[in-house]
């Protein structure tokens, strides 16, 4: 069978056998409860709350490059060398305010509990004296014993 053929046919069938999609099953029986709650906190907020959103992005590549970049010129972009230095990997663990869209967030070496309750702690004095909503996933480091402590 020639390719076109194979060609027109997929398209004649809307098929596209090099994409690929994929999904996370939840095996939290309370799953469906605890979805309502947080889409519940975005679509009718507290009065007087603050709904954070709070998340980490580890293994962030710290690099330094070895020249300084050229600048934007006419009809050049601003270019830099491919060559650096590694500065080992940090983590990013930031809130996001969900009606004002600001973030706040810390940089740290290791994702580890203390590096979370220490966030926590600065997010506590960053909003103090306000209702605060904080959503999160259910990362190791928010639910182990030394979280579990200070909860």
């Amino acid at each position: 069978m020639p390719p076109s053929t194979v060609h027109e046919v997929m398209q004649d069938h809307d098929l596209h056998p090099h994409r690929l999609r994929t999904f996370t099953f939840c095996p939290d029986p309370r799953f469906e409860d605890k979805l309502l709650e947080v889409v519940g906190l975005y679509m009718n907020p507290p009065e007087n709350a603050l709904i954070l959103c709070v998340d980490e992005k580890t293994g962030i590549q710290a690099l330094d490059r070895t020249q300084p970049p050229i600048p934007v010129g006419p009809r050049k972009p601003r270019a830099w060398t491919n060559e650096y230095v590694r500065h080992g990997t940090k983590t990013l663990i930031a809130s996001l305010d969900v009606a004002f869209g600001e973030v706040f967030g810390h940089v740290t070496d290791r994702r580890t509990s203390k590096d979370f309750l220490h966030f926590m702690d600065a997010l506590a004095k960053k909003y103090a004296g306000q209702r605060l909503c904080v959503i999160m996933d259910n990362l190791n480091t928010h639910k182990n014993g030394a979280a579990q402590e200070c909860a």
